[in-house]
Parts: C-alpha cells; structure tokens; sequence
C-alpha cells in the first residue's frame, strides 16, 4: 500500500514554482483576499458583502468562494463607496498591514463617506 502524503504534489509544486518566482499564480477564495489585502476589516464582513451581491469579479456577482488571481479586476460597493481594483499579487498567507496594497492597484473610487459637518450657525448650539 502506498502512503500519501499529507501534503499533495500540487502543493509541493506550487511551493517550488513560488519559490523561484518570487509569488503564486494559486488563486485565492475572495473573502480571504478582501481581508488579507485590508479592503474589508474582517473576513466575516467580505461574506456578507458577497452575499448580499455588493462584490463582483471581472464584471460578474462574486460569491464569498469565488476565486481571485492576478490580473481580476474587484468592484466592491461598501457603504457609499464603489472601489474596483486590480489584483496585482495573491498572498499564500497573511501579511502585514504595510504590504497589504501592494496586493492590489485602485483603478477607480467613486462615492464616497459623506462626513457630518454642522453648518457655521448650528455649530455653537447643544
């Protein structure tokens, strides 16, 4: 009986081919990606907005298991904004906060957070 290991070759293979590239071609589930690369604070968050259909990959409605690789294009709608971004690189684990937009180029931002400010009149009033 042969044993398998508990590592399969595809793994062994992709590890070699990262190693001499420098980065991974392995796609990554998109849930996973909005957090690793700060887009969405919490991997718990980027299931939602999938779910709810806020998130899309090269034009079409992303499921939280849809899967990313280099060269996608991400159009995420949080709140009032819409970022689409290009995915540049596919980390195989986390990274830190530092590197976390290297993962990804914004492309376009529109909307945005409306910030409350009080008219001038209003300022001084409890």
């Amino acid at each position: 009986m042969i044993r398998v290991p508990a590592r399969s070759l595809f793994f062994y293979l992709t590890e070699a081919k990262t190693q001499l590239n420098g980065r991974s071609d392995v796609p990554l589930r998109i849930d996973k990606f909005l957090q690793v690369s700060r887009l969405v604070k919490r991997r718990a968050n980027a299931k939602e907005v999938c779910d709810a259909g806020r998130v899309s990959v090269n034009g079409r409605p992303a499921k939280p298991g849809s899967e990313v690789k280099v060269g996608d294009l991400v159009n995420l709608t949080w709140g009032r904004k819409t970022t689409e971004v290009e995915v540049l690189a596919v980390p195989e684990r986390s990274i830190p906060a530092a590197q976390a937009k290297t993962l990804y180029q914004v492309l376009r931002e529109y909307g945005s957070t409306l910030s409350r400010q009080l008219p001038d009149e209003l300022d001084g009033l409890d």
